[in-house]
Formats: structure tokens, C-alpha cells, sequence
């Protein structure tokens, strides 16, 4: 059974050539509207939001309220911020939530304050409803196996953060779901693809580490 970060659902054997498009930010930000349908929080007896065992919204939202330009509407608050990076580490850190421990965060970049903050996956899919899931599910797939492919997502976000260039990232996506029928020379560029993004992962994920060590954390 195909996996559905990877595949989206569609033939593996389709050809069809998809348009790539820079990363539309929006994407990447809460809907105020929907945020009862898609973050799933619930309520405890005190009628206080419940992240589940270990999560303390509260301490979220004061932290993202401290980086943030406004400081009292929580949805208008939310709406300044989008995901900027992912990196997934070897040590132990803690989210801003107080959660630990976490290994997959996501960097998060305030658009008014310029402001970064660095969140737990799971935080980001309910705060900010992002589904970085298929993200880190696609930088794991090439890593473990050069020859799979990312997903569109992964490559919207590396297209963003110029780790590769929005052409090459295009002809990536000419084949990108092709099991059969790939070209030698299409193997040999995703490979170097996957490779690129995955060293780029690969300091991320070092200099963040070390960047949280020199924090005595």
C-alpha cells in the first residue's frame, strides 16, 4: 500500500506535469474560521483548553503572545505567524509549552515582529494546524532511502527556504510519483536532490542543537 504523504492518493503511474507554485504562506497559518474543526483541543472541568497530558497551553500562548505584535486577541495573534523550517534532533529539547521531551520542531517566524519561535511538532499541528506530519514523514522517507521521492510540500518548503532552486523543484515534480518508467538521469537528479536537502536537514538540525546546548538548557 502506497503511502500517502508520498503519493497524495493519485495512480503511481500518472505522468501528469504538475505546475510548481512558490509556497503560499497562507497555507502555513491558522484560519481563525476553522480553528474548532481543525486544531481539536479540548476543554477540561475548569473550562480551560486541554492539550493533553504534558502540554500547557497556557504557557504556549504566553510565549507566542511575547513574541508577538498583538497581545491580546489569541486568532489575530496566531495569524502573524507561519512555519519558516523544520529540523528533527538527536538530544532532548523542551517545547515552548514546557512538553519534553520533543525531537521534531518546527522553527516558526512571526511576519510583524520578525520574531522565531521553535515549537513541537504535535504543538504545530494543533496550534497552528499545519500538517508538518507529511513534512518530517517526507525528510525521514529520503533519508532512510535516497531513491523515494519528498512530496510537494517538503518541496514547497525547501523551495522557500532556497535550499533548491523553484525550476528544479518543478522537474521534480514531472515525476515525482513514477515507480516505473523513471529515466537514469531523473534517478541520478532526485537523488541529488534528496541528498542536498537532506545535508541541509542534517546541519539544521546540528547547529540547533548545539545553538540550544549554549543555552545551559
Amino acid at each position: 500500500m502506497p503511502e500517502d504523504d508520498e503519493e497524495g492518493g493519485k495512480s503511481l503511474q500518472s505522468s501528469s506535469r504538475e505546475v510548481f507554485r512558490p509556497i503560499d504562506e497562507r497555507r502555513y497559518r491558522i484560519d481563525g474560521q476553522r480553528e474548532s474543526a481543525t486544531i481539536g483541543y479540548g476543554f477540561n472541568n475548569s473550562g480551560l483548553m486541554d492539550m493533553g497530558a504534558g502540554y500547557n497551553f497556557a504557557q504556549l500562548q504566553q510565549e507566542i503572545f511575547n513574541r508577538s505584535s498583538e497581545k491580546v486577541d489569541w486568532t489575530l495573534c496566531k495569524n502573524e505567524w507561519r512555519v519558516h523550517d523544520i529540523y528533527r534532533v538527536g538530544e532532548e529539547q523542551v517545547c515552548l509549552c514546557g512538553h519534553h521531551p520533543i525531537f521534531q520542531i518546527c522553527e516558526l517566524k512571526n511576519e510583524v515582529t520578525r520574531q522565531r519561535a521553535d515549537v513541537g511538532n504535535v504543538c504545530v499541528q494543533k496550534f497552528i494546524g499545519l500538517k508538518s506530519k507529511r513534512l518530517f514523514a517526507a525528510l525521514k522517507r529520503v533519508e532512510l532511502d535516497p531513491t523515494r521521492s519528498l512530496n510537494k510540500e517538503a518541496l514547497e518548503l525547501y523551495t522557500h527556504l532556497r535550499v533548491i532552486g523553484a525550476q528544479d523543484a518543478e522537474e521534480y515534480l514531472s515525476f515525482y510519483r513514477k515507480r516505473k518508467g523513471v529515466s537514469e538521469d531523473q534517478m541520478k537528479f532526485k537523488v541529488a536532490i534528496n541528498k542536498k536537502i537532506v545535508a541541509y536537514a542534517a546541519k539544521k538540525a546540528a547547529d540547533a542543537a548545539a545553538a540550544y546546548r549554549a543555552l545551559g538548557k
